[in-house]
Order: structure tokens, then sequence, then C-alpha cells
């Protein structure tokens, strides 16, 4: 009997023993199966980077440099990106980060990444110094030096704040869509290969010229080739091409500074309540940035030929090279334009910014951005009140479903206010009216799209500062201010990316074009203020802003097609 027992036992051990085999085996065949679909799918995703390269064949025939210094700057963004999503991973698997604390998180990840890129630049410069000093360049080379050490440096800077934002953005991600936050690593991995050679490519063939045919470029000293290279614009006439690398990086720069813009304002706001101050630190940041971008890159005050004043419709393989084209400057305004035009432009601007401002301090970002979309209603009332002009059935039939949608968003809204509602109204509204403005100068004067908003942010800025010092002096020094300093120098430099990027792609596109994608981008600031404040939204909150985004791209397309 005992013996019997013994044997049950024996074989009960074997069928768990084996039972704990088999599990093992099919919890490793399915972990591989898990884990190798998505490294083959980065491999393959990989191949971007050599089309990228392959876009920009005559710089990197031009300067060897480029091709050098791929390595420095791929490995500094991998290497950052992967600190920066270890430590999102580690944070949120012991709970320090959490979903509502998943935006002061990014603020101080973006400051630290803006530090780290600094640090990199100035390391990276000295590096691509000391190799082309031992490269030998010859000495009526210097200034082509000069501007290989420039381009790494800043291009390297790029890279690592890039790196160090989507490293620690991925984790939060993939934790909010329910996917393992381990796999964000070899994301940012890829992701930054292909990135940082766009980044590269695009900040070097920005700043180092494309010699002509026959042409030496640092000859003989090993790191520029001697190798002549035909002008190009484009690099290629194919489907990827320099030009249109330009392109989607200038796109993808706007519309990743449009979002962080509004969420880190909104970030702002709810930690100190202070929309008139902000509105003024925002105006003297942006001053101060675009002087400092002008300064750098020696824009004319004067375009040129450039397509300012007017959206430049041209295919991307004739988009222009800035560096090219630029000629010296000519002259600054004058007193008598200063006070007729850019002041008045610069109220309007105070107007709008502040009404924004003091709307998104009472109400969801992705309610306001809604109420915003308003913006044709107001364009078509203005026109047909004041300009006489007259606009077919179907345009008012599109803003029907704007209004429709607004007001079905409004309804269903759960934070509602109506001051915020009012307020972001008024915005569009001084905003239709600022953009009329704006188009009457510019058709008027010759002046470019930077220095105009130099001028009208310096002004703006001198206009609200002592409105600003008088009503909100006391409150700003009781404000804890060192819990949003991270994000007010966030928020200077988004808000700034924001501006000039959506006047260089305004350069690149068709008015059809830029008013589809501003659209998008609207669309996109929504949904990610949505996932970063975690707002909850109703279906028919949700619905009401799909009308009212479907009647105002309905509104674009008609009207830019003349029916």
């Amino acid at each position: 009997m005992a013996h019997k027992r013994r044997d049950g036992q024996v074989q009960e051990e074997r069928v768990s023993g084996e039972a704990v085999a088999v599990g093992a085996a099919v919890g490793v065949a399915a972990t591989v199966w898990a884990r190798g679909g998505l490294l083959v799918a980065l491999l393959m995703l990989q191949s971007v980077s050599g089309a990228v390269l392959g876009a920009f064949e005559a710089l990197v025939k031009a300067h060897v440099i480029v091709v050098v210094s791929l390595t420095m700057a791929v490995g500094a963004g991998g290497n950052a990106s992967n600190q920066a999503a270890v430590a999102m991973i580690r944070a949120l698997a012991t709970g320090s980060v959490t979903p509502a604390t998943a935006v002061r998180a990014m603020a101080r990840e973006a400051a630290i990444g803006l530090g780290l890129a600094a640090v990199m630049a100035a390391a990276a410069g000295a590096r691509t110094a000391y190799a082309v000093t031992i490269g030998g360049a010859a000495p009526d080379d210097e200034a082509l030096v000069t501007a290989s050490i420039a381009a790494i440096a800043i291009a390297v800077g790029a890279i690592v704040f890039i790196s160090v934002v989507l490293g620690a953005s991925l984790p939060l991600a993939l934790h909010a869509i329910g996917l393992d936050p381990a796999h964000a690593g070899p994301v940012a991995q890829v992701s930054m290969d292909i990135i940082g050679v766009a980044v590269v490519c695009v900040v070097c063939g920005a700043l180092l010229p494309t010699p002509a045919a026959g042409a030496a470029t640092m000859a003989g000293s090993g790191w520029h080739s001697a190798r002549p290279a035909a002008p190009t614009t484009g690099g290629g006439r194919g489907l990827v091409n320099s030009a249109t690398m330009r392109l989607v990086a200038t796109f993808v720069f706007w519309f990743a500074s449009s979002i962080v813009s509004s969420n880190v304002k909104k970030a702002v706001l709810n930690g100190i309540s202070l929309p008139l101050a902000l509105t003024t630190f925002q105006f003297g940041a942006c001053a101060t940035c675009t002087l400092l971008y002008i300064r750098v890159f020696r824009i004319p005050s004067q375009p040129h030929g450039r397509g300012y004043g007017k959206a430049a419709a041209v295919a991307p393989d004739a988009l222009p090279l800035h560096h090219d084209e630029r000629p010296h400057m000519q002259h600054a305004l004058t007193l008598n334009e200063m006070l007729t035009k850019v002041v008045p432009l610069s109220l309007t601007q105070v107007a709008a910014h502040f009404f924004t401002a003091f709307s998104m301090s009472l109400v969801p970002v992705s309610y306001m951005h809604t109420v915003k979309a308003m913006g044709p209603i107001f364009t078509i009332i203005v026109s047909t009140v004041f300009l006489s002009k007259s606009y077919p059935r179907k345009v008012w039939i599109a803003l029907m479903f704007i209004f429709l949608g607004v007001s079905l968003a409004s309804a269903t809204e759960l934070v509602f206010d109506m001051l915020g509602l009012i307020a972001a109204a008024s915005s569009a509204l001084i905003g239709v009216i600022q953009s009329l403005y704006s188009k009457h100068m510019l058709s008027s004067m010759s002046i470019s799209h930077e220095h105009l908003l130099f001028y009208s942010s310096a002004v703006s800025f001198v206009i609200l500062l002592p409105v600003a010092l008088v009503y909100d002096g006391v409150r700003v020094l009781d404000a804890r201010l060192s819990e949003v300093g991270w994000l007010l120098v966030l928020l200077a430099g988004s808000h700034f990316g924001q501006s000039i990027g959506a006047f260089q792609f305004l350069a690149y596109v068709t008015p059809l074009a830029y008013a589809i994608a501003n659209t998008c981008k609207r669309l996109a600031i929504i949904v990610s203020s949505v996932v970063y404040f975690a707002h909850p939204v109703s279906a028919l909150n949700a619905l009401g802003m799909l009308i009212a985004f479907g009647g105002q791209a309905a509104y674009v397309v008609i009207k830019s097609s003349g029916r």
C-alpha cells in the first residue's frame, strides 16, 4: 500500500514537472515572439535612416565631416534616450511618477534635457574642433572650420534634447495605453537613430555650403572631401529628398512646439493663476529669443524674394536655401512704420494672447481650442460686414457645422465656465482681426517675418509690462515661482519655436496646406491635453469637437477652391 502511494507521488511529481517545463517553454516562446516581433519591426524601421542619408547625398559628398560625426551624434542621442527611459521606467515602477504627476515629471525631464543639450553641445564642439585641427585644415578654410564646429555642436545639442524628451515620454505613453514600458528603450534607440541622422543632415545642410561643380571643400584636410558636387536644393528628385526632409522637419518642429507650448502654459496657469503676468513674460521671452535667432543666423530685415508677406506655393524640390538667398541686412523700421503699423498689430496681439491665457486659466485646453475653431465664423462676419464680401452657400453650411460642434461641446463640457467661453471666443475674434491687419501691413511694407515677430513682441512687452506690474506685481512676488520655474523656461522656448516654426512652414507650403495643417495641429493639441491632464471627455463632447473641426476643414477646402 505504501509502495503504491509512493509510486503515485512520484508519478504526480513527474506530471507536475512536465507541466512546469511545458509552461516554461510556452512562456519562453511567447516572450520570444513578443520581443522578436518588436525587434524585427524596429530593424525594418531603422532602414529609414539610410533613406535620409541618401536624400542628403550631395551634402555628404561635399562634407565628409557629416559622416564622421554621425556616430558621435547618434550615439549621444541613444545614450541620452536610454538614460531618460530607464529613469522614467524606474519612477513608474516605484510609484514616484503617476498619471497625475506626469506633466510635472516631463517638465523636469525637459529642463534636464536642456541642461544636457548645452553640456553635450559644448563637448561635441570641442571634439570636432580637436578632430578638425588634427586633420590639418588650411588657414584659408577658417570660416568653414568654424561653421563645421558650430553645425555639429548645434546638431548634437538638439539631438540630446529630443532624446531626453522622447526617452522620458515613451514609458509614460506605453503605460497609458496598457503596454509594457520596458519597450521604451529599444523604441527610443531606433527612433533616435533616424531622428539623429535627420537632425545632423538638416543642421549641416543649413549651415554648411554646398560647393559648385568642380569646387573643392577644405581639400586635403581629410575631413571635407575635395570631390566635386553639383549645386542642389533637393539632393535628388525622388519622393524623399533633402528639400522634403526640411519641410517635414519644419512641420514636426512647429507641431511639437505648439503642443508643448499649449500644455505647458496650462500647467503653469494651474500652478500660478496669473494670466496677465504670464502673457507679459511670453512676449518678453519671445522678443529675446527672436533677437538671438536673427543675430545668430544673420537674417536680413528685408525679405528680397524669400516669399515673405505671402505664402510661397512651391514644390518641395524648389524650397529656398536660406543660407544662399539671404542678403546683408538693409534697414530697420522707421518710427512712422513703428507707430502706425507695428503698434496697432501689437495691441491686437496683446489682447489675443491675454484672452487665450485668461480662458486657459478657467477651462480645459481642449475646450478652449474647440471654441477657437470658430475663427472662420468671425472671418466671414467681419469680411461681410466691414469689407462687403459675399460667400457661397457651401461656406455658410460649413460655418453651421462649426457652430453646431462648438455648441454641442459647450453643452456637454464637464468643466464649463461662461467667462472662459467668452474669453476664448474673444481671442478667436481678435485673432481674425489681427490676421487681416497683418496681411494688409505685410503687403504694404517689406519686412521679414522674423523681424516683424521681434518688433511686435518687443512692443507688446513694453505695452503690457506696466499693466502687469500694477495688477500682478505683488501677486507675482507671493506666487510659488520655484514650482514652475523650469516650466517657464520650457514655455519660453516652445512659444518661440511655435511662432518661428509657423512662419517657416507657411513659407514652404500653399495657404490651403497650411490651413489644413493648422486644423490638424489644433486637434493634436486637444488630444494631447486630454491625455496629459486626464481631462474627462464624454462621447457627445468628443462628437462636438469632431463636428467643429470637420466644419473648419470643410471651410478651408471650400474657400481655397473658390467654390
